[in-house]
């Protein structure tokens, strides 16, 4: 049976018009564990120069579900010392780490993720500062 993939090149990822040139400030509602993935990932994504300010909620969502993953297996492993019933908290880390890794792809680990970051508008690092972001 013949694959459903398509072969061929990948796009070239390519600057987006108003890409950010700095890091943002991580938004003050984060808890500690998204907020230390921001400082984390936040860079590495910048220095792409093909995220433009129409991406931060891409990252925001990342970094949200991935502090929930981290606040769940805080929780799974003291009700598991308490002997207690795990099964629901399980579910809850698995779907957050599965939310997570879809916006992880969106944001730099699929090969043409970079190809996405195209913004329409003239946003820039004025605009952030102006909202607080910078």
């Amino acid at each position: 049976m013949p694959s459903r993939h398509r072969a061929g090149r990948k796009p070239t990822p390519r600057a987006a018009k108003g890409a950010i040139i700095r890091t943002p400030k991580a938004p003050a509602h984060l808890t500690p564990e998204a907020r230390a993935e921001w400082k984390r990932v936040a860079p590495h994504v910048i220095a792409s120069g093909s995220f433009a300010p129409v991406h931060l909620p891409l990252l925001e969502n990342y970094v949200v579900h991935l502090g929930r993953v981290r606040e769940f297996e805080r929780a799974i492993q003291a009700t598991a010392a308490a002997a207690g019933d795990v099964s629901r908290l399980v579910r809850l880390q698995d779907a957050a780490s599965k939310t997570a890794l879809r916006y992880a792809a969106e944001l730099y680990a699929s090969p043409a993720a970079g190809s996405r970051f195209v913004a329409s508008g003239g946003e820039n690092d004025a605009d952030l500062a102006d909202l607080g972001i910078l």
